[in-house]
Formats: C-alpha cells, structure tokens, sequence
C-alpha cells in the first residue's frame, strides 16, 4: 500500500484533519471520527506499519 493511501499516514503528515490531543516524536494521538465513547482516541506511530500486530514500535511503547 503506498503510504499516502494510508489514512493514519495522512493524520500523521498533516494533509488529513484530524483533532490531535497530543504529539511527539514517536506517536501521535487524536480523537477517533467514529468514537465509540466520548473521549475515544487512537495512538499511531509516526512511522507507517502494514502489520501493527508485528510492529517493534508497539512492543516497546505499550
């Protein structure tokens, strides 16, 4: 998949909205469009991962 057709890839560089609650240089949070609950918000890495149950970036950050 190229990396722009990656929604979270586009949250992450900045060409698609999103509401983010907080960034830094590994992961960046925001508010989910179709939140479950109030308050529902979704941590993605920085860098793009096909697979995010293989990711190193989430063995090492959760």
């Amino acid at each position: 998949m190229p990396l722009m057709s990656c929604v979270f890839c586009r949250i992450v560089a900045g060409t698609e909205p999103s509401q983010t609650i907080h960034e830094d240089e590994h992961a960046i949070a925001f508010l989910n469009l179709a939140q479950a609950t109030k308050g529902h918000t979704l941590i993605v890495p920085r860098a793009h991962h096909r697979d995010q149950r293989r990711s190193q970036w989430r063995r090492r950050h959760t």
